[in-house]
């Protein structure tokens, strides 16, 4: 018998909107085709399926344990993609048109291969700007920041001058919508 371990968030009684159950249906669609499926291989037992909603739960599960994380997310932000892959899950699946071979991909994880399906391109933002990014959209002052990092706050507040420009956002508020997913773009 083989057992997958899904981890979501904490249970909450909630009252789903139409739009939000299709997009919920949509998200899981991955999982429910493994768990469905005849010919999981043995070998996948120990692989932890990690579904990222609401956006944010994936990074935090991954930052305290990733391993063997198989990681499915719908967030289309370049720079928050790049964190959870360099958290090393196992798998990062992004890419929402993408419909690879689950079984293939399992296999290949479960013997050490990290595989990721995420849209192509590159994060606008350097690693060093990245983090300050990240720390900014959970919240954190600049002087929170410049501890976390080991900087002084005049290095924060050149990283967000940059990172503003490079976003094209006009404050903190946006810049930490963005990295959310949820900044409406023109």
């Amino acid at each position: 018998m083989q057992t997958l371990t899904t981890l979501t968030a904490p249970p909450e009684r909630l009252l789903l909107v139409p739009s939000v159950e299709s997009g919920l249906a949509e998200l899981t669609r991955p999982v429910r085709d493994l768990l469905h499926a005849q010919a999981l291989p043995p070998e996948s037992a120990h692989l932890r399926i990690v579904l990222d909603a609401p956006w944010g739960y994936a990074l935090d599960v991954l930052q305290t344990d990733a391993t063997n994380a198989v990681v499915i997310t719908r967030s289309p932000v370049r720079e928050y993609l790049e964190d959870l892959w360099e958290c090393g899950p196992a798998v990062l699946i992004a890419h929402p048109d993408s419909d690879p071979d689950l079984i293939d991909v399992l296999r290949r994880a479960s013997v050490g291969d990290r595989w990721r399906d995420t849209p192509p391109g590159r994060p606008v933002l350097t690693p060093a700007e990245r983090a300050v990014l990240r720390y900014v959209a959970r919240g954190l002052s600049n002087k929170q920041i410049a501890r976390r990092l080991d900087v002084i706050e005049g290095t924060v507040q050149n990283a967000l001058s940059k990172i503003f420009q490079k976003l094209r956002v006009a404050n903190r508020t946006q810049a930490a919508l963005y990295y959310w997913g949820r900044l409406p773009r023109a």
